[in-house]
């Protein structure tokens, strides 16, 4: 019996290791896919649109201004329902060629995608349709007025997206 529970236990804790590394949500409640191909499966599931944000979550700081002045607001969370968010992430540590090596498949498709939609800077923003096409895109932080550019970018997606506030397909 002992070692059937041990068993149950181990898989819970596996399948919860995978579930981490699909998405991690934010201080802000929100849930940020880290895996582009799950975020579009989620999205196509979900008929959503898909919000790319790249970042270099631990050395970028104009990121750190658009998570504090944009995600973390009530207006983002609001508009955020009619998404799957997915980060897309370039660390430090990315490019340590040790660590690149160990974890080469899911860099390479993040490079792959990244070059696919030509975001060649940090932060930015690209706003898909269920065909991969780019709605929208914000680059930078462009100070005070960033979020107010992101939520106009997304509102005018949304109203012309969307039948009483559902997506055509």
């Amino acid at each position: 019996m002992k070692k059937i529970i041990t068993v149950l236990l181990c898989l819970i804790a596996i399948s919860n290791l995978n579930a981490q590394e699909k998405y991690r949500v934010d201080n802000h409640n929100l849930k940020w896919y880290v895996d582009y191909d799950v975020a579009r499966e989620i999205s196509l599931k979900e008929k959503k649109l898909t919000l790319l944000y790249f970042t270099g979550s631990d050395w970028c700081g104009a990121c750190k201004l658009l998570e504090d002045n944009y995600f973390a607001k009530k207006e983002f969370k609001k508009l955020s329902k009619y998404f799957t968010l997915c980060e897309m992430d370039f660390p430090k540590k990315t490019f340590d060629k040790e660590y690149v090596k160990k974890h080469f498949e899911k860099f390479k498709r993040k490079f792959e995608i990244s070059d696919k939609l030509k975001a060649k800077s940090y932060p930015t923003i690209i706003i898909l349709d269920k065909n991969e096409n780019v709605l929208g895109r914000v680059v930078g932080y462009l100070g005070k007025d960033t979020p107010k550019k992101v939520t106009n970018l997304i509102k005018a997606i949304i109203d012309t997206k969307t039948v009483n506030g559902n997506f055509r397909n």
